[in-house]
C-alpha cells in the first residue's frame, strides 16, 4: 500500500530542503514538488534530492498559475497512490507519521497531533486519543458536535478515492478553511483514524506561498463552506456546530 506526499511551492526555496528531507526520509512512494513557475533556486534543491530519492517529482509550471490551488487538482487525482498527505514547503513532517498512516492505510482519513509555531509562540494541538481511534461516520460527526475541533490537513492523510471527493465537491473554493471544513467534512462521511503521533509540525509564514487572510469576506467563506458540506451530505446539526467552532463568519 503506498502514500504518496505532495508539496506545492514558489519561491521556498530556503525552506524548502528542510521540507523534502523530512518527507523523503520517512520513505514514502511518491513525493510531488509543484512548482508555480517559481524564481529562485527551488529547481536546484528538488534536483538534488531526486538524485538521491528516484521517488521525488518536480511539476513545474512554466508560468505562474492563475489559482495555484486549482492547478494542483491534476496532480492530486494522478498521483496513484492509496493515500495522499499535503506538505507546505515551509513545514516538516514528524517521523513515524508515515508509519501510522500505513497501519491504517485502508482507512478514510487519518488525523495526528501537530505542532505549531508563530514567531517565538509554540504550541501542540492534540487530538484527545492516546491510542489508535477508529471512528465510523456517526462518531465522528457526534465528536465534532460535541468536542473541541482539531481536524485539520497538518499531519493528516486521505485515501485517494476521498481526496477525489474532495476536489469533486470544489473545496479549492474554501480559501482558508479548505483544509479544516474539507478533511473534517470527510471524516463525518466517511469515518477517521486518529493516531497518538505528533505528525508534523507548521509554522505560521504570513508571507509564505499561497497564504491567505481568513477574516477577508468572513461571511463569504460561511456560505462556501455550508454549501459544501451540504453538497458532502452532511447534517445542519453538525454543519453549524463546524462553522461555529472554526468561527467561520464571525471573523
Amino acid at each position: 500500500m503506498s502514500i504518496g506526499i505532495v508539496i506545492p511551492t514558489r519561491n521556498m526555496a530556503a525552506t524548502l530542503d528542510k521540507a523534502l528531507a523530512s518527507a523523503c526520509n520517512q520513505g514514502p512512494e511518491v513525493v510531488a514538488v509543484v512548482d508555480d513557475a517559481s524564481e529562485d533556486n527551488t529547481t536546484e534543491v528538488v534536483e538534488r534530492y531526486a538524485s538521491q530519492f528516484p521517488f521525488v517529482q518536480h511539476i513545474r509550471w512554466r508560468e505562474k498559475a492563475p489559482c495555484y490551488v486549482s492547478a494542483l487538482r491534476p496532480v492530486y487525482e494522478n498521483l496513484g497512490t492509496d493515500h495522499v498527505i499535503s506538505l507546505g514547503a515551509d513545514d516538516v513532517l514528524l517521523p513515524g507519521l508515515l508509519m501510522a498512516v500505513r497501519r491504517s492505510i485502508t482507512r478514510p482519513v487519518v488525523f495526528s497531533h501537530y505542532s505549531c509555531a508563530d514567531g517565538d509562540r509554540q504550541w501542540f494541538v492534540r487530538h484527545p486519543y492516546d491510542d489508535v481511534e477508529d471512528l465510523d461516520a456517526e462518531q465522528m460527526r457526534e465528536r465534532l458536535r460535541t468536542q473541541q475541533a482539531v481536524e485539520t490537513g497538518i499531519g493528516s492523510s486521505v485515501r485517494a478515492d476521498v481526496m477525489r471527493r474532495l476536489w469533486a465537491l470544489g473545496w479549492d473554493r474554501l480559501g482558508p478553511h479548505s483544509d479544516s471544513i474539507g478533511y473534517a467534512t470527510m471524516a463525518a462521511v466517511y469515518g477517521a483514524t486518529y493516531v497518538p503521533v505528533v505528525g508534523a509540525h507548521v509554522g505560521f509564514n504570513r508571507k509564505g506561498y499561497g497564504q491567505v487572510q481568513a477574516a477577508r469576506e468572513p461571511m463569504g467563506w460561511a456560505r462556501k463552506c455550508a454549501d459544501f458540506m451540504a453538497a458532502a451530505g452532511l447534517d445542519a446539526t453538525t454543519m453549524e456546530a463546524l462553522i461555529i467552532k472554526r468561527c467561520i463568519g464571525f471573523a
